[in-house]
């Protein structure tokens, strides 16, 4: 009898199934490999405060940012670029904050030299980072997204009962 139900829940879950951005961003130079996270939920609002923290990795070992002369830029829609050090929270991590001043795709440029004695090789690294209205940008779910979610769940409803579907629900044999 349950084995009725599992292609219809099956497919409700595959055609609601939410479908979401990835919230990180990878990017790789040589050995070095750095993840992106830019809070607020990587949809950073122009005039807002905002974060972007980077996670680096270094496949040889060699690279730490307390021997890295680290430096990000970041270039607006329009061209202006503004840079400011990596300000490391771990050896490993970064957090710096920033305020994006209009909307669009700004660019994040993160380039290292090593320091002294340091041995990584020299890498850059580019993100781009989608800057949205801060004054317009409503963060509830839109309405169309609500419509294609019952919409879905009507088909899904209609398949699980049309007379002569091969996933009617039917009573059991037994019971008639």
């Amino acid at each position: 009898m349950m084995r009725r139900y599992v292609p219809v829940l099956v497919l409700a879950v595959c055609c609601l199934w939410p479908t979401t951005a990835r919230a990180h961003t990878d990017e790789a130079s040589g050995t070095i490999h750095a993840e992106l996270h830019v809070s607020p939920d990587h949809k950073p609002l122009s005039g807002k405060p905002a974060a972007y923290k980077l996670t680096f990795k270094d496949a040889a070992g060699k690279f730490t940012l307390a021997d890295c002369s680290c430096m990000a830029t970041i270039v607006s829609p329009d061209g202006k670029r503004t840079s400011q050090p990596l300000q490391a929270t771990s050896p490993m991590h970064s957090s710096n904050a920033v305020t994006f001043s209009q909307p669009g795709d700004h660019t994040l440029i993160v380039a290292g030299q090593p320091k002294g004695s340091a041995n990584f090789e020299p890498f850059e690294l580019t993100y781009t980072i989608p800057v949205y209205d801060g004054a317009t940008r409503d963060q509830s779910v839109p309405l169309w997204l609500w419509f294609a979610m019952a919409g879905g769940i009507g088909v899904v409803l209609l398949i699980a009962f049309l007379p002569g579907s091969r996933y009617t629900i039917r009573k059991s044999r037994r019971q008639e």
